[in-house]
């Protein structure tokens, strides 16, 4: 056998599952829309309430401005769209080099980085845990919660793509990546900031090393990057508006704080039963499924310590879904269906779990992903 077809053998298996995934969950989304009435090949079809302030960004930069009467009787200490992170519009102006509208270009930004996302997983992740079980993975984590948001004009799948790189390069012991891709995904969405919490917490106590000083050293790197992510947008901040705590000012009038997790996520059960159909309800099969998935992943790591054969790595996977699951919850006035995506990753560890498990998730996301994407279209999600 020639070295030319085993190349081709070999890079058919590290893009063709990822790619059929990506192909299969667009066009699901695509055909979603257009049920709703909503054609996928218009923008607007795409965007909600939050997408046309990144737009703005990219088109002009940050502003800040003095609030009016309504927006300071919300509790707003500063206004404008200094609220909301850098690196989406950046790269989204960018785009725009290449003759793209600045809409377009958002949302093929979105689309690459859900790409990327997918081939990282399978490659950097789940070829390197258990082939067996690698398919049925590559399925969950591409119908996960909140995954509809990856075809949007939002930050959420350029967050989780730099995510899912942290991600391979922790499994990996790239230790400096694993820091500049958490630097990044900070810098693109506050969302993916417990990177440095999981991170730290795992190269402290799990992830093997020689001795303590080299556990500090690569905790420092990663969480340290990690945090530096957000520092950095407030000093750019700082230089370009004259103003480094405006995120926080915008922010105030959400009154996020830190709060107990059980009455918000309560609340986020409570079936409702707005829009067309009482489409709404989704909203709580999707926090349903969301808590299935941080079950089964803490399930999956348990199953392999009584087995005595836990990996390491399924450590970080535990601390990584129930960190980036009850830290959105202990804040008040969070779309938690758009923080769920920051669970994609830890979607890694149903490779430890029966593949029947993991087939039966992936068809529930695609049906739970299938009512919010109708939701999303009537605006009934922000």
């Amino acid at each position: 056998m020639t070295s030319a077809v085993l190349a081709l053998r070999g890079w058919r298996r590290a893009l063709l599952p990822p790619l059929v995934a990506f192909l299969i969950a667009n066009a699901l989304l695509a055909a979603v829309a257009a049920y709703g009435g909503h054609s996928p090949l218009r923008a607007a079809t795409w965007e909600s309430f939050d997408s046309p302030i990144y737009l703005e960004i990219a088109r002009y930069g940050y502003i800040l401005r003095d609030c009016n009467a309504a927006e300071a009787a919300l509790g707003a200490e500063a206004c404008g769209n200094v609220g909301w992170f850098p690196v989406y519009p950046w790269l989204t102006h960018a785009g725009t080099w290449l003759g793209l509208s600045f809409d377009t270009s958002a949302i093929l930004l979105s689309l690459a980085a859900w790409l990327v996302l997918l081939i990282v997983l399978w490659n950097g992740v789940l070829l390197t845990i258990r082939e067996r079980g690698a398919v049925a993975a590559l399925g969950v984590a591409t119908f996960a919660s909140g995954t509809f948001y990856f075809h949007t004009v939002y930050p959420v799948a350029l967050a989780v793509c730099l995510l899912t790189i942290a991600l391979a390069c922790l499994r990996r012991g790239w230790w400096a990546g694993a820091g500049v891709a958490g630097f990044l995904a900070t810098a693109t969405y506050p969302a993916a900031g417990p990177l440095a919490l999981v991170a730290g917490v795992w190269l402290l106590a799990f992830a093997p090393a020689p001795g303590w000083a080299e556990r500090l050293r690569r905790a420092a790197l990663v969480s340290g990057l990690t945090v530096l992510g957000a520092v950095a947008v407030f000093a750019f901040q700082w230089v370009d508006v004259g103003q480094w705590d405006g995120y926080f000012g915008v922010q105030a009038r959400f009154h996020h704080g830190v709060h107990f997790p059980l009455h918000n996520y309560l609340d986020l059960m409570k079936p409702r039963f707005e829009g067309l159909g009482h489409i709404s309800i989704f909203i709580a099969l999707q926090g349903a499924l969301t808590t299935l998935t941080v079950l089964a992943v803490l399930a999956a790591t348990w199953r392999s310590h009584r087995r005595g054969e836990i990996d390491p790595f399924q450590w970080l996977l535990a601390l990584w879904a129930v960190t980036y699951w009850i830290v959105p919850l202990m804040q008040n006035t969070v779309a938690y269906y758009r923080t769920d995506t920051m669970l994609v990753p830890a979607a890694a560890a149903f490779a430890w779990l029966p593949a029947r498990v993991g087939w039966l998730y992936t068809l529930a996301g695609a049906g739970v992903a299938s009512g919010m994407m109708l939701a999303f279209g009537q605006g009934v999600l922000v």
